[in-house]
């Protein structure tokens, strides 16, 4: 009895100390909890290093320099040979930010080069040529001397560096492969096609003649066809995605003092939950001239999550694309032969 009376006295001085607390300490954090967390973006940004690489292909395209981005804005660039599998240092980083300074007036740090677009160049007496912006000029190097000079102002200086992997003044957006306007992507490589939607179906152009004909007809409001298509080297086929709608499921937010009115605003967004359909990408093949859509298996990726990648061999043989099953447990690489649609795996990984 004692026992039993002693342990109903310690529940009931628990009780009376948790409703005695004062309530802002349970209602709330504390000014440090919230200070903390307005750091934490902060602290866990750029700690990890050399986790992606953004290839920029030059020499018809046999060799490729890339960017690695180290602590405290600290920037090294390599070039690899893709034919004989070499990887070297691009420049010597110290000789061309000494000659960069000389002719710019301008301090420069070998480990910061204030590169904003670069590009590689064979010279026709066999020396490699760095050319990039910089400073807000345009300038040359070669890599045999290292001697700098500013070129004329209206001499292209080569690629744009990404957003993400550019000097931390420059904020302009990026440009083509080559620095030009990006071409269109629904028109054909030897300008006679282009590709349009009309009524959720592709129409193809005949730009020499002015002809429009039907490519697709199987399209419809629930399963409709998409633009850009992506177009074979030769101009002879075609891919497009064709999308299959997924369930509509909306989840509510309730804004409960927006600073434009008294009254709670009502929110929503589209948020599908597990077990819901959601969209599924397939791609169609199409051959250009004879107007043939092709059929191709999806049993190889029957359920994707998302399929992108797609890209064209260079000899226009074969497509391939990124299958991401729903799941994700999921990663195939499929290749689809361009004259008979089989579809192969070239790499399967699971988890």
């Amino acid at each position: 009895m004692h026992s039993a009376f002693h342990r109903l006295m310690v529940v009931f001085v628990v009780v009376v100390l948790f409703a005695a607390a004062p309530t802002d300490v349970w209602s709330q954090g504390t000014r440090a909890d919230y200070q903390r967390a307005a750091e934490l973006p902060r602290l866990s940004s750029n700690k990890v290093l050399r986790w992606k690489i953004e290839p920029h292909w030059f020499a018809d395209d046999t060799r490729m320099w890339y960017r690695n981005d180290g602590r405290d804005g600290r920037r090294d660039y390599v070039v690899v040979d893709a034919t004989g599998g070499e990887r070297r240092e691009a420049f010597d980083h110290r000789r061309l930010a000494e000659s960069l300074a000389k002719a710019s007036g301008e301090t420069v740090d070998p480990q910061r080069l204030p590169f904003e677009r670069l590009n590689f160049v064979d010279m026709p007496d066999g020396v490699n040529e760095a050319r990039f912006t910089a400073f807000g000029k345009r300038w040359s190097c070669s890599l045999d001397s290292y001697e700098v000079e500013e070129e004329p102002a209206e001499k292209e200086s080569g690629e744009a560096i990404p957003s993400d992997a550019r000097s931390d003044d420059d904020q302009r957006g990026s440009r083509g492969r080559r620095g030009g306007p990006r071409p269109d992507p629904n028109r054909s490589p030897n300008g006679r096609w282009l590709i349009r939607l009309h009524e959720h179906n592709l129409q193809l152009v005949d730009n020499d003649s002015g002809d429009v004909a039907p490519l697709s007809t199987d399209g419809s409001a629930e399963d409709s066809y998409g633009l850009p298509v992506f177009w074979s080297p030769d101009s002879q086929c075609v891919v497009a995605i064709r999308t299959r709608r997924g369930g509509d499921r909306r989840v509510h937010l309730v804004e409960s003092s927006p600073k434009d009115q008294l009254q709670p605003k009502l929110h929503w967004y589209d948020y599908l939950k597990p077990g819901d359909e959601i969209p599924l990408r397939k791609p169609q093949l199409f051959h250009v001239e004879s107007r043939q859509h092709l059929p191709v298996s999806d049993a190889l990726f029957p359920n994707p999550w998302s399929v992108d990648e797609c890209r064209w061999s260079p000899d226009s043989q074969r497509f391939t694309f990124l299958y991401n099953e729903r799941g994700h447990q999921r990663l195939r690489i499929i290749a689809i032969d361009a004259r008979t649609g089989e579809a192969g795996v070239l790499l399967d990984e699971t988890s």
